[in-house]
């Protein structure tokens, strides 16, 4: 192509969009480039309705990841999304927006990364946000205004449709177990059961995403083009330059056709692909480690054996109920054609009823919650070394795993309520409801791996997420399964469910309860920290400035820099970064 652009962005995701639409106001002048493979699904009814949340993974708007077998799963192959599409996966997800804590981003800063923290985090987020109130409010549906943004691109709100006996009794059952409900898990004091804001325009009852905020932002001159396949950044050696530059990206269209567009001097590319795709498009670029390189037949062209290591993801394990008589959840939508039907009527004739809705309650809980001092103690004394003392990331304290004694305790563990049936392991009976409760693991110490298997940019990566790789997390996560088990045997909960379908009902052993994780772990598909922003010889790929180390004119956007995971899902923090990566270009 004989167009040149100032900026490519690699990936019309959560991250590359917002970058896109925040720096086509910061910069005016520039012309920009969005590269995405997928295509514009804004009008998509499994996109756009809230109470479609989690179709599209069964759709081909999903990318379908799969892990390479789960050594400590016995062998397990998980399945992973990512949204193949514009908007990425803030198009795909389950909605949910709040942040972790901030002492949790502190660390970020404290591993050699300026200007990472609770505090500008925070104000980042606030500044994509333009929180709308309904001014529903009803006892669940709670929030503290000062912790949101209302001027942003990015419209969230309350969702409308929500389990209305069960939500009640749950948060009197955490409140009976020493959890508090939290009107507000924003701005960085997360702790507590709460009902979330969501991604959703409550004026409209519809979903947000990146491309929502992108088109109110962009001022024309940015062009997106859909149906493009990277298969490399183009590195060229520049006379009176150190280091490799960045002049251009070479990708193919849908019938396989190989075009290269250049930058402009000066100018240059950012991807912003997430946790698989970044790391896979620098390998293909010759950046990374020497031995997958030459493996895979692509020439080295800066070696850094950090690319697509540190790979850290969030984890779950269901405890399935039937429910008693008298509550309607998700289950009736699959089960009730006649039901459906009429849900979506009212939806599309006055924006209301079921699919108005979306999300579930979110509990987010201390190690101190569910377990004891002595437990905790003897917890730090077992595995408070670093297994690996070259990487202080890996310190069980640093990175949150382990409770700390100079900061607030940030939350270890999330307890998800999902208003269905979601286990595989037992067959639902027509006519009943069912609920999900999923402990998640937030501060794995189980590290993994995302790493070409071929030259192809066709192919997909190996995906290792290196669950329970580490045995603090089957410590924790039995732990977690407990306290779950025993906040649904407390009242008034436990009068709205009937029984416990997985596992099995009445006290297990622990060694039950880790043959039911090997059973039923699943990612929580909020994976961070395969391109990570450390210090290169700390395990960094990008620096605080997310340009990539021995590239000039590269930089990383998105998740994949994340270096250490944080106790919230994910998409709130990526927009923040955006915002943060884009004031720093």
């Amino acid at each position: 192509s004989s167009q040149t652009y100032d900026l490519i962005i690699i990936g019309g995701g959560t991250s590359g969009l917002t970058l896109a639409g925040r720096l086509s106001t910061l910069l005016p002048h520039h012309r920009l480039l969005v590269l995405e493979r997928g295509h514009n699904e804004s009008t998509n009814p499994l996109i756009h309705i809230p109470g479609k949340f989690g179709e599209a993974l069964s759709s081909p708007l999903n990318y379908g990841y799969t892990t390479t077998p789960q050594k400590h799963l016995d062998n397990r192959v998980l399945d992973l999304g990512a949204g193949r599409m514009l908007g990425g996966t803030s198009a795909l997800n389950f909605l949910i927006w709040h942040s972790g804590c901030g002492a949790e981003y502190d660390v970020w800063e404290a591993l050699g990364n300026k200007g990472w923290n609770g505090r500008e985090m925070m104000r980042a987020i606030r500044k994509i946000e333009g929180f709308v109130d309904n001014e529903e409010h009803d006892g669940v549906k709670a929030v503290r205004k000062e912790r949101h943004g209302v001027e942003g691109p990015l419209k969230t709100g309350f969702a409308g449709w929500y389990p209305p006996n069960t939500t009640p009794k749950l948060a009197q059952a955490y409140e009976k177990n020493g959890v508090a409900y939290t009107p507000d898990p924003m701005g960085g004091q997360n702790e507590g059961m709460t009902f979330t804001v969501m991604t959703v325009d409550p004026k409209r009852y519809t979903r947000t995403t990146s491309q929502t905020a992108f088109e109110a932002l962009q001022t024309g001159n940015v062009d997106v083009l859909t149906g493009a396949t990277v298969a490399r950044v183009v590195l060229e050696d520049v006379e009176g330059q150190e280091n490799l530059v960045a002049t251009g990206v070479e990708f193919l269209d849908e019938e396989d056709n190989k075009w290269v567009v250049g930058l402009k001097q000066g100018g240059e590319v950012v991807v912003c692909g997430g946790y698989v795709q970044s790391p896979k498009i620098l390998e293909l670029s010759g950046i990374g480690k020497r031995e997958v390189l030459e493996k895979t037949g692509v020439p080295v062209k800066v070696e850094n054996p950090n690319v697509g290591e540190n790979l850290q993801d969030h984890q779950f394990v269901h405890l399935s109920f039937e429910h008693a008589p008298g509550e309607i959840t998700r289950d009736r939508i699959m089960t009730d054609p006649n039901w459906a039907k009429k849900q979506m009527e009212l939806y599309q004739s006055s924006r209301t009823g079921f699919y108005t809705g979306a999300g579930a309650p979110v509990a987010v809980i201390s190690l101190n919650k569910i377990m004891s001092s002595e437990e905790i103690a003897a917890l730090s004394q077992k595995y408070g070394t670093p297994s690996d003392l070259n990487r202080v990331d890996m310190d069980p304290f640093l990175s949150n795993a382990l409770p700390r004694h100079d900061t607030p305790p940030a939350p270890q563990i999330e307890i998800l309520m999902p208003p269905w049936k979601i286990s595989s392991l037992f067959e639902a009976e027509e006519g009943k409801t069912y609920t999900t409760f999923t402990p998640v693991l937030m501060h794995p110490l189980g590290r993994g791996s995302v790493h070409i298997r071929s030259s192809n940019p066709h192919d997909h990566p190996d995906i290792d997420l290196g669950f329970y790789s580490h045995p603090l997390d089957k410590e924790v996560m039995i732990a977690a399964l407990k306290f779950a088990a025993k906040v649904t045997e407390t009242e008034p909960l436990a009068g709205a469910l009937k029984r416990r379908m997985t596992p099995r009902e009445g006290e297990l052993t622990d060694e039950e309860w880790w043959e039911h994780i090997k059973r039923d772990t699943h990612s929580a598909q909020h994976a961070i920290g395969s391109c990570s922003m450390l210090p290169r010889d700390k395990g960094g790929v990008v620096d605080d400035r997310a340009r990539v180390y021995g590239v000039k004119g590269l930089r990383v956007c998105d998740g994949s820099i994340a270096p250490l995971h944080f106790s919230a899902h994910s998409q709130a923090t990526i927009y923040g970064m955006a915002e943060l990566v884009a004031e720093k270009i």
